[in-house]
């Protein structure tokens, strides 16, 4: 900082004399700034209520539920709720660990159905679980799942190999290519350049 003239800065406290009147005259003013963000708080809940009370009047919900007192068994009972409706959801809107289950489930019914041995059953989790990260198992078309059971019915390209006793996931040959949703080309006319008479100038 640079001053001109030999000028010095200030400090606004040695500016004013703090002596026992001016402590005992600040003290009412913070008591009073309490006040004021009291109010303020006031405000913004009348605010708060206004809104609350149009959306209730408009939407018929409330902007705001109603706290009830809770225990642990409503807690639990909210939560087994929510679960049981989370399962009951199409395949593609299941979560990650939900999906990993159902598979493994139906790794259960693939050892009856194969007979398979434990280490081959592993190798089957293992590559479905991969097939689910790597997202070719994620869309509805490629696991045929019924929603009220809750259980995977079939997944349609996956294969089993008898001799080397390994499942694969066919990819399906059916892809429809982008190029056939496109327009058809306009075919550019050559365009002919007609060349008037110059002798009329």
């Amino acid at each position: 900082m640079s001053f001109q003239n030999g000028e010095h800065a200030t400090n606004d406290l040695s500016n004013t004399n703090l002596n026992e009147d001016n402590i005992v005259e600040l003290i009412p003013q913070k008591l009073s700034m309490e006040e004021v963000n009291k109010k303020n708080k006031s405000n913004n809940c009348k605010e708060l209520q206004n809104i609350a009370y149009k959306t209730k009047r408009f939407n018929g919900t409330e902007i705001v539920p109603q706290i009830v007192n809770t225990n642990n068994s409503t807690l639990s009972n909210f939560l087994n709720n929510e679960t049981i409706a989370n399962e009951k959801e199409n395949w593609c809107k299941l979560d990650k660990t939900q999906k990993v289950k159902k598979l493994i489930n139906y790794v259960q019914l693939l050892e009856n159905k194969y007979n398979l041995v434990s280490e081959e059953s592993n190798k089957c989790k293992s590559y479905l679980i991969k097939c689910l990260e790597r997202k070719a198992l994620s869309k509805a078309k490629d696991v045929i799942y019924d929603k009220v059971s809750g259980a995977i019915v079939d997944i349609p390209h996956l294969l089993f190999d008898t001799i080397s006793r390994n499942f694969m996931l066919k990819k399906d040959d059916k892809h429809v290519s982008t190029v056939k949703s496109l327009p058809l080309d306009k075919k550019m006319k050559a365009k002919t350049i007609k060349i008037h008479d110059m002798g009329d100038m």
